[in-house]
């Protein structure tokens, strides 16, 4: 049976004197030290006993005589309530990688999986690689609520009760380790192809899933995730008040529970049990694969250099992806699987690029030693810190020789522009065994003279 049919709560009152309720409660838990907080672990919850489950719905074969299927995967029970998933796997005809996979964790199932599916025949058959899309991550309505406004509800009431599974991240991260379990044991035993290691990816809710995934599951290659651009979560609310003198609207659903305001008012010695239970930022030492974050200039979700706050504190190997002009999306899709394509077989072959940045006062200075097609500058002017409708423009860089042979590129705005706010990154085109792909430095911003 559907999971969403058999849910039939209702959404809590949120009448002012329960809201008012619940922010007291969230003030008091946010005073009590990590000792005397709930316990709280997402490893202690995939832990847990549950077991995974899959069926075969359909199959079929691509235009292009790929081999596809879609299953339906039970990942766990979480709090009475079985939760299913419509799986979809494409075999290319051509399977250069037998090994090694990408997992794509997605939203809501569409009406139609397998014709879904058939919509990345070109890039899979490209990739050479068993492609993996899961959807429903989260199982939704629950509780009448969906997407941001669920998981800001289960994080108020695990607060409120105290109850260890109520984080909704912790069963959309299980799902994606059962979904492993599943693919794993299907493609086995259906085609004697024995998938050893995940690149794994997912946009918004999914990128931090993402994240999550690849900090504690072994078989995870590399990750990218996307449009995710929040670790560091105290730091991250603290600066969207300091660009926006608010929240902002799009994580209203988190501001209506107090969340917002009690991450941004957590010190570096006092930061909440829950918030270090489902900020990535908390499990950096363990996120040592290959990482590829990939980022929206104009995401009204999050500040234009929120990567700042947490970039360079995760360990290397880490790459940027930066789109310009892209809101809480991506449109160029030909682009970012192209870079996508790069990144996994490079993750593969252990040969992944050799490129670093430094920002100085005025500008970023990049080096590498790969080959380079082009170097591009790209900025983006605002009387206030605000970039989210702000208009990015490119100028071509040119690429200079060091005495070692490295190539390097700088970027300084032109003093002219100073008297606005000014954004600005490096992307470069790297050409490497085979592949031509771009990555990009991490967005920079500075501040307008006020002289």
């Amino acid at each position: 049976m559907n999971t969403m049919s058999k849910v039939t709560k209702t959404q809590e009152n949120k009448s002012p004197a329960n809201r008012l309720m619940i922010l007291v409660i969230l003030t008091f838990l946010f005073l009590l030290s990590p000792n005397d907080s709930f316990a709280v672990s997402l490893e202690k919850y995939l832990e847990s006993s549950d077991t995974s489950a899959y069926t075969l719905i359909s199959s079929s074969t691509s235009l292009l005589r790929g081999k596809l299927y879609v299953l339906n995967v039970k990942s766990q029970t979480w709090r009475g309530i079985e939760w299913n998933h419509k799986v979809g796997i494409y075999i290319p005809r051509n399977l250069a990688y037998k090994n090694h996979g990408i997992l794509m964790v997605s939203g809501s199932a569409p009406k139609d999986p397998m014709a879904s599916l058939s919509q990345y025949a070109l890039v899979i058959e490209s990739i050479g690689a068993p492609f993996v899309i899961l959807w429903d991550v989260p199982n939704q309505p629950l509780f009448g609520l969906k997407e941001d406004a669920l998981i800001a509800y289960t994080l108020a009431k695990y607060l409120e009760t105290g109850e260890e599974d109520w984080p909704l991240l912790f069963p959309m991260v299980k799902a994606v380790v059962a979904t492993m379990n599943c693919v794993q044991d299907f493609l086995k035993k259906e085609l004697q192809i024995e998938l050893q290691k995940f690149l794994v990816t997912g946009a918004s809710k999914r990128g931090w899933t993402t994240y999550l995934t690849g900090a504690i599951e072994k078989r995870v290659l590399a990750i990218v995730p996307i449009v995710y651009d929040n670790l560091n979560m105290p730091a991250q609310m603290r600066k969207q008040l300091e660009h926006y003198g608010t929240f902002s609207e799009q994580i209203k659903d988190y501001t209506r529970y107090g969340l917002t305001k009690m991450i941004a008012e957590s010190s570096p010695t006092e930061v909440p049990e829950i918030v270090r239970a489902i900020d990535p930022f908390y499990y950096k030492d363990k996120l040592t694969i290959p990482k590829l974050v990939v980022i929206g200039t104009n995401d009204p979700y999050w500040v234009v250099d929120s990567s700042q706050l947490y970039f360079y504190d995760v360990p290397i190997p880490r790459y940027a992806y930066v789109m310009p002009n892209e809101a809480h999306n991506v449109s160029n899709q030909a682009e970012f699987f192209n870079t996508l394509r790069a990144f996994f077989a490079l993750s593969i072959l252990n040969k992944l690029p050799d490129i670093s940045w430094k920002e100085t006062e005025n500008g970023i200075i990049l080096r590498t030693s790969e080959e380079l097609e082009y170097a591009k500058g790209w900025v983006a002017l605002s009387d206030t810190l605000d970039f989210r409708k702000a208009r990015w423009e490119s100028i071509d860089l040119q690429i200079q020789f060091s005495e070692n042979g490295d190539k390097m590129v700088e970027f300084i705005p032109k003093e002219s522009n100073l008297k606005k706010n000014v954004a600005i990154f490096i992307e470069v085109r790297i050409v490497k065994e085979g592949y031509s792909f771009s990555l990009t430095t991490i967005p920079k911003v500075f501040k307008k003279n006020t002289n």
